[in-house]
């Protein structure tokens, strides 16, 4: 029967809900301060990270700035050596063509004047970098085969145009005729 009566205590059975109850909050003040702890400590590293980024940041930009400081300076020293390459590249012109002028020359002595031709004159224009030859056979055919000869692609390959400007006959019989050579 003793046992009855303590279920007839209200007070028991409220201590016991109170308790239960007493328990969950304190797992939910646990996990709560987890959390704020966890946030804190997240909040804390994001923080940390972030002035260490700032930091970088502004190591980087000094950085730029004497890489900056140093290309103005080599600039300003490089400034003779690149008048230079473009007095290298003009000399090299010059030289390709003189040796565009040298293969004239072989041009004029192996196909103009060992087959006959004279050469009666030559005009050079060197702002359009032309050279023009007149010459002078006695033979029309061998004149012909002269120039046939070169507008073959071999000459073709070593001067930028090969042109008849004219073709004539004197009182004596001697045909003329004018070539023009477009230096490259």
């Amino acid at each position: 029967m003793l046992s009855d009566f303590s279920e007839i205590n209200f007070l028991a059975s409220s201590y016991r809900t109170v308790k239960r109850q007493q328990k969950t909050d304190l797992t939910y003040v646990r996990f709560a301060a987890g959390l704020f702890i966890l946030l804190v400590i997240t909040w804390g590293g994001l923080k940390i990270y972030n002035l260490n980024l700032v930091k970088q940041i502004a190591a980087l930009n000094a950085q730029e700035a004497q890489v900056n400081d140093r290309l103005q300076r080599l600039a300003a020293d490089q400034t003779p050596y690149l008048n230079y390459v473009a007095k290298a590249k003009a000399i090299s012109q010059i030289i390709a063509n003189r040796r565009s002028g040298m293969q004239l020359g072989k041009v004029i002595d192996e196909y103009l004047t060992s087959r006959g031709a004279t050469v009666n004159s030559m005009r050079f224009n060197q702002s359009e970098a032309t050279l023009e030859i007149t010459i002078a056979m006695h033979d029309v055919q061998e004149m012909d085969r002269i120039i046939f000869a070169l507008e073959e692609d071999d000459f073709k390959d070593q001067f930028a145009l090969i042109k008849k400007q004219s073709l004539g006959r004197n009182m004596e019989g001697v045909y003329n005729t004018t070539l023009l050579f477009e230096l490259e």
